[in-house]
């Protein structure tokens, strides 16, 4: 099962994932405001979110994603981010969990890409 927690983490970790929200930040807010790209963007990376909670609550060790992220200071961060909250026993709470983050990581790119605080 861990296994497949990973290919699939991989194939959403490198596929078009690459930008962070900060390389938007040249654009001016009028520019991105309310723009297809900036919402995909966050998107993508709510969704890269939600892998690697589901991964962190499946009980695959933070050194096999740090591995998996390689170089990707944004990609770590979240790693980070995900194992700082706690592992979780039930389906309910779990689920919960990696929508919370998932929603969490989109409203911070969101944020980040728009200039606001």
């Amino acid at each position: 099962m861990k296994n497949i927690y990973i290919l699939f983490l991989v194939a959403l970790l490198f596929n078009g994932c690459g930008k962070s929200p900060q390389d938007n930040q040249s654009q001016t807010p009028k520019d991105t405001q309310n723009s297809p790209s900036v919402s995909k963007l966050c998107e993508a990376w709510g969704k890269v979110a939600a892998k690697i909670m589901e991964s962190r609550q499946a009980g695959m060790p933070m050194s096999t994603l740090m591995e998996i992220s390689k170089e990707d200071k944004t990609q770590q961060a979240l790693i980070v981010k995900a194992y700082e909250h706690p592992h979780l026993q039930t389906k309910e709470y779990i689920q919960k969990s990696i929508g919370d983050f998932r929603d969490e990581v989109y409203l911070d790119c969101f944020k980040k890409s728009e200039g606001m605080k």
